[in-house]
C-alpha cells in the first residue's frame, strides 16, 4: 500500500463526517424556516410555475420535513446512503427547478432558506446552480464512498457483531 493509500484510508472518514455535517446543517438550515412560514414556502413554489396548483401547498408542508430529517440522519449517520440518495434526490429537483425558472425567465426569489434568508440573496442564479452542484457532488461522496466508520450506523453494526471489530 502506497503512502498516499494508508493517506486516504486515514483521512476518508473523517472527509466523509465533515460533508455529512456539512450537508446535513445546509439542509435542516434550509427546513426550519420553511416549516415556520408554510405560507411563504408555498408562494416561493408557486412562483416557479412548475407544478398544478393543487400540488403546492403539498409540496410545501412535505418538503421541509423530509428536508430536516433527511439532514438530522445524515448528521448522526443514521442509514447514511438512503440519507444521501434522498437528499441528492432533492439537489437535483432544485437545479432543475431553478434552471427551468430561469429559462423562462422567472424573476423570483429561491425559496431554498426561507422568505426573510431570501432577501439578502441574489435570486435566481447560476450561481445558485453551481452552489446545489457542489452540494451534489458532496452528497455523491457520500453515496457512493466506502460505509463511514464515524456514524450511528457502524456503531448499531458494531452491537449486532459478534466480536465487535472495528
Amino acid at each position: 500500500m502506497s503512502a498516499f493509500d494508508r493517506l486516504r484510508a486515514r483521512c476518508e472518514p473523517w472527509i466523509d463526517l465533515a460533508f455529512r455535517i456539512f450537508l446535513g446543517g445546509v439542509f435542516i438550515a434550509a427546513a426550519v424556516p420553511k416549516i415556520a412560514d408554510v405560507e411563504a414556502f408555498a408562494i416561493s413554489i408557486a412562483t416557479y410555475q412548475i407544478l398544478p396548483l393543487s400540488l403546492v401547498n403539498l409540496q410545501a408542508i412535505v418538503l421541509p420535513w423530509l428536508e430536516l430529517i433527511a439532514g438530522v440522519l445524515l448528521i448522526v449517520g443514521l442509514r447514511c446512503k438512503a440519507q444521501a440518495l434522498i437528499i441528492n434526490g432533492m439537489l437535483v429537483m432544485f437545479i432543475v427547478a431553478i434552471y427551468s425558472a430561469m429559462s423562462k425567465g422567472i424573476q423570483a426569489q429561491c425559496g431554498c432558506f426561507g422568505a426573510e434568508a431570501e432577501a439578502a440573496m441574489n435570486g435566481l442564479t447560476w450561481a445558485k446552480i453551481m452552489e446545489d452542484t457542489g452540494w451534489l457532488l458532496m452528497g455523491l461522496y457520500i453515496l457512493l464512498g466506502s460505509p463511514n466508520r464515524i456514524s450511528l450506523d457502524r456503531w448499531i453494526e458494531q452491537r449486532r457483531s459478534p466480536n465487535g471489530d472495528l
